[in-house]
């Protein structure tokens, strides 16, 4: 299962380094895989495929359709309230890749902190930052399911911008 998550990364990265030698377009490499096709967006609209492309040298961790949605769909309600009131002042909660029984360890569960009254969450991998913070409720339907603003989006790898239109 580990080794079926992290091909994607893989085939992404020998992709890059053999482009590497000539000019790279990650757009153009991306579209011939339609199972990245929504990170690939993701790249375009947020101008990060123009800093990948002006690179000489860069390796992509690149996320399936399904690997980038689900992590960010946390299985669990989480209102304004219920984020600065955290019992122990923090939590692990699980996301929706979790439940596809694909993800290798702690990959599908995101670390979500009170941090002094500053809602930070993060990775649960091993190193990661607690990079992304929680800024605003977007809409809420109580018990059921709140969607809120984070800046930037947190991802299985660090500060990765996931989202179009997230502040930097």
């Amino acid at each position: 299962m580990a080794v079926k998550l992290l091909l994607p990364f893989l085939l992404a990265a020998t992709l890059l380094s053999g482009a590497a030698v000539d000019a790279h377009n990650i757009s153009t490499i991306l579209e011939a895989f339609p199972e990245y096709s929504v990170y690939n967006g993701y790249l375009s609209q947020t101008k990060v495929a123009d800093e990948i492309n002006s690179r000489e040298t860069v390796t992509v961790l690149v996320l399936t359709n399904d690997a980038a949605l689900r992590l960010l769909t946390v299985l669990d309600y989480y209102d304004a309230k219920k984020l600065h009131d955290l019992s122990e002042g923090s939590v692990l909660t699980t996301t929706l890749l979790q439940t596809t029984g694909a993800a290798p360890g702690n990959l599908g569960f995101i670390n979500i902190t009170d941090l002094a009254g500053k809602v930070a969450m993060g990775s649960t991998s091993p190193g990661s930052k607690l990079d992304s913070h929680y800024t605003r409720s977007v809409k809420q339907i109580p018990t059921v399911s709140p969607c809120w603003k984070s800046a930037p989006p947190s991802s299985s790898q660090g500060s990765s911008k996931l989202l179009p239109g997230q502040p930097t």
